[in-house]
């Protein structure tokens, strides 16, 4: 408990390496902390065999890199779990809602501290561990390395997450639903293409996620809004300038009834599939 971590076991172990690293690599260390010493050596290995791998592609000198390591920041700390979200996206369980009953049945299955995996029926219930450092917290979402059955099915090596990360990290999973009217579909000067908001839902469950802004999927309609974001200058800048000089106002190439000059641009647009500030220029320097 003195290495716990409030986020899981994943930072839990990582602060017990950090622990021995310091050491200087004690035999003590992991008799005093009751830490099997196999395991650390094997780490340790796999630290220096890590550091060679990472010098050969950085051409580092390996002599130059410390001996000892801080504990992760808040913001390192994040981006360590969303490492161990992304290897394990198939294995992200949440937690239920408070007394939900097996189908068909009046048997209630399902208590405050019970979680579902996003791959696993509703009649496979999961638990966390009690010798994990979230026992006792019980976030509403994680991560587990594995499962072991005795009389319950417990989650091993878990680790808090945020429900956010699960759809931008894995697509496979992920549902949309057809393209939201409001906010509409519009060209984004940053990424450089159309985007559109739509709800997401994850897993085998459909869980419910936050409202998610993707690529458009109708190619005719990603077109019209990109050859209008084109002539009010959002595209390249320099058009700007020339918007008041147009015979037409861009919006016409996204109205119901575009006039000869929209046709005229959407051409060759649609033929060459440009639809994004990539590849218009693609086609601009071939």
């Amino acid at each position: 408990r003195v290495h716990g971590h409030l986020d899981g076991d994943g930072l839990t172990i990582l602060n017990v390496v950090i622990g021995y690293i310091n050491s200087n690599y004690s035999d003590q260390y992991c008799y005093d902390n009751f830490i099997h010493l196999k395991s650390m050596k094997e780490i340790e290995d796999l630290r220096r065999q890590l550091i060679r791998i990472i010098s050969s592609y950085f051409s580092s000198d390996v002599s130059k890199i410390s001996e000892t390591l801080k504990k992760p920041t808040y913001q390192q700390a994040i981006l360590i779990r969303q490492v161990l979200t992304a290897g394990m996206i198939d294995q992200a369980a949440r937690r239920t809602p408070v007394n939900i009953q097996k189908p068909n049945s009046d048997e209630k299955i399902l208590s405050r501290k019970t979680y579902l995996s996003c791959c696993l029926d509703e009649n496979s219930p999961l638990f966390i561990h009690p010798s994990s450092s979230l026992f006792h917290s019980l976030p509403e979402f994680v991560v587990y390395f594995d499962v072991i059955e005795s009389s319950k099915k417990y989650m091993k090596l878990v680790t808090k997450i945020e429900g956010s990360w699960l759809p931008k990290l894995c697509k496979s999973l992920t549902y949309y639903s057809k393209p939201l009217k409001f906010p509409v579909p519009a060209f984004n000067p940053e990424s450089g293409v159309v985007n559109c908001c739509v709800d997401a839902f994850y897993g085998c469950h459909r869980w419910i996620m936050p409202q998610m802004s993707i690529v458009l999927p109708e190619m005719d309609t990603r077109v019209k809004i990109f050859a209008r974001a084109l002539l009010e200058g959002k595209v390249f800048k320099v058009l700007g300038k020339f918007r008041e000089k147009l015979s037409k106002k861009p919006q016409i190439i996204t109205s119901s009834t575009p006039s000869v000059h929209s046709i005229a641009l959407l051409k060759p647009l649609n033929q060459y599939s440009i639809d994004s500030t990539s590849t218009l220029k693609k086609q601009l320097f071939v």
